[in-house]
């Protein structure tokens, strides 16, 4: 285990915002795990539990207590009859690496989203068409100190959310494929990322920041331009022209200003179309009044 006070949260961001933790704790192994969570419940610190934070904005304040990544075994990948197991900590990208390898089809639909196994459970990212809780055989947690295994029917998934018990953290999941040609599963892979890439905008960002309301029938993205946000900066923060639920920033942007922007974004949509935007972005420390 690796224990850095005052530790920069800014990498583990996708919009590399400027925050800090009183404790970040690395851990690279189950017992580790378990180890650093009774220290930090001794001590009486929060945790929070980070992911590679393609999803997350760390709080203008910081965060208070202890945050927790996972590595070491954690970002282990293996391959196993018709499913691919994969640690909490396993990118979504070396997942599609070791299946397109492997030949293991199934998963492709994944290409181009960033992240980790556990963060994309948690949101049940995706496409319009295709959710990773879909593709979940089971997922390993650790609750109450201990570790169980749920079968994936066990959990129900909707529209980028999952059902795992509040406190549960993920630490392990098993994905179903199905056997493929590898040189076919790596042209889908970079084919799709591609398109990704073609619609997404670059620099700074956390993907979609807004649910699409309706369980997802309708773009939030559209809602945005509708109401005249395309472009619109709040210090380095601004809409993106090319993807209007992305807000980019330049680097060393404040939290602050990615904050001020989601709070203008918000008003502006609701005196425009009447619907109040939700966010899809988790919000983790302190500073968001």
């Amino acid at each position: 285990m690796r224990v850095i006070p005052e530790a920069d949260l800014s990498r583990l961001s996708g919009y590399g915002c400027p925050s800090r933790a009183e404790t970040l704790a690395e851990v690279f192994s189950r017992d580790e795990l378990i180890e650093a969570l009774g220290r930090f419940s001794a001590q009486g610190s929060p945790v929070h539990i980070a992911g590679a934070g393609y999803n997350t904005l760390y709080g203008p304040s910081g965060v208070k207590g202890a945050v927790i990544t996972l590595r070491g075994e954690f970002e282990e990948v293996k391959t196993e009859p018709s499913s691919i197991r994969a640690g909490a900590g396993a990118s979504l990208g070396k997942i599609l690496r070791v299946s397109a390898r492997m030949g293991y089809s199934g998963l492709e639909f994944l290409a181009g989203i960033p992240g980790t196994a556990a963060g994309a459970l948690v949101c049940n990212s995706g496409t319009a068409e295709k959710w990773i809780g879909g593709v979940l055989r089971e997922a390993e947690v650790l609750r109450e100190g201990r570790f169980l295994r749920i079968a994936a029917g066990d959990i129900p998934f909707s529209y980028r959310s999952s059902g795992f018990y509040p406190g549960d953290i993920i630490t392990e999941a098993v994905f179903e494929t199905v056997s493929g040609d590898p040189e076919t599963v790596s042209r889908r892979i970079s084919r799709l990322a591609e398109e990704k890439r073609k619609k997404h905008p670059a620099g700074g960002n956390c993907g979609c920041v807004f649910r699409n309301p309706e369980n997802g029938k309708v773009s939030a993205g559209m809602l945005i331009r509708r109401s005249g946000l395309a472009g619109v900066s709040s210090g380095g923060a601004r809409v993106s022209e090319k993807h209007c639920n992305f807000i980019v920033c330049r680097p060393g942007t404040p939290a602050s200003d990615v904050w001020n922007l989601i709070k203008k974004i918000r008003v502006a949509v609701l005196e425009s179309t009447g619907v109040e935007l939700e966010l899809e972005l988790k919000l983790a420390g302190e500073g968001f009044d």
